[in-house]
């Protein structure tokens, strides 16, 4: 399928700010599963200096710096994506990865150690996810087709403009989040049954009756013999063709799509967006 995707988002400032360095993540990942046909980003102020570069997990990031002050700063993302991968399930279940945790290599055990990284291990995300393992009987893809069924049936999916992620604790206590939230726990509770996973940022095409949208966050787990594999808990899917990738780190913060700064005192600033998507 062919998406066409115009971005655009502002902030605005009570005051003129300077701003910091920023970084942009919204460059679609270019792959297997997609081919980038055009891409242009804009932004007002128009910046000193600019370099696009490729970080340590293969993003590929706009790192932009400005001078002088600014009462806004306005984004603007254009780009048209061709997703290749209709079947996400277009790989052989091997004895490698048909139970939990996937038997890995040395190299990819070496190479995928961040993903498999716990920060704050907690006795009930672990029990939750070993009660999802045991009517799965230990098989890697029932554990996770259920654990996409369980977040999007038994979770309320909220929307959460700004602030970080919840921990997965949090979400799981909640029994709700935005999609960045559902990601996190989706993430831990794989991490939890030795599936290493990771976190992606960017679009999707959702309902084609939608107004307003939003940008979209899910997971993807590895897998030997398949690689990195996505599910959405916000729509029990396993992810296809229907979603656009932008970036996809270990952690939320190292696929955010856009990470800066200003300086001024007392100053408040609002940030507003506009997506429209077609395909």
């Amino acid at each position: 399928m062919i998406f066409r995707i115009e971005h655009i988002t502002t902030y605005k400032y009570s005051e003129e700010v300077a701003l910091g360095p920023h970084v942009l993540r919204l460059t679609p990942r270019s792959g297997l599963s997609q081919r980038v046909l055009s891409h242009e980003i804009t932004i007002d102020p128009v910046p000193h200096g600019q370099a696009q570069i490729l970080d340590a997990e293969g993003n590929s990031i706009l790192s932009v710096w400005f001078t002088g002050k600014t009462g806004k700063l306005v984004i603007t993302n254009k780009c048209e994506v061709e997703t290749l991968q209709s079947n996400p399930f277009d790989y052989l279940v091997l004895s490698s990865n048909r139970m939990a945790p996937p038997v890995l290599s040395e190299v990819e055990q070496e190479a995928l150690a961040p993903y498999l990284l716990r920060k704050e291990p907690t006795e009930a995300v672990d029990a939750f996810a070993h009660s999802l393992l045991r009517p799965s009987e230990g098989k890697t893809m029932p554990f996770l087709n259920l654990l996409n069924q369980v977040l999007y049936k038994e979770f309320e999916t909220v929307l959460r403009p700004e602030g970080a992620s919840y921990s997965p604790l949090v979400c799981l206590d909640l029994r709700q989040g935005a999609c960045r939230d559902l990601t996190v726990l989706f993430m831990d509770v794989c991490r939890a049954v030795g599936i290493p996973a990771r976190f992606v940022s960017g679009y999707q095409e959702g309902d084609i009756d939608m107004t307003h949208r939003h940008l979209h966050a899910w997971p993807e787990v590895y897998m030997p013999g398949a690689g990195w594999r996505g599910y959405d808990p916000t729509t029990n899917l396993a992810v296809a063709d229907r979603h656009i990738p932008t970036a996809a780190s270990h952690t939320p913060a190292g696929a955010s799509p856009i990470e800066g700064a200003f300086s001024g005192a007392h100053v408040n600033s609002v940030m507003e967006h506009e997506l429209r998507l077609s395909g």
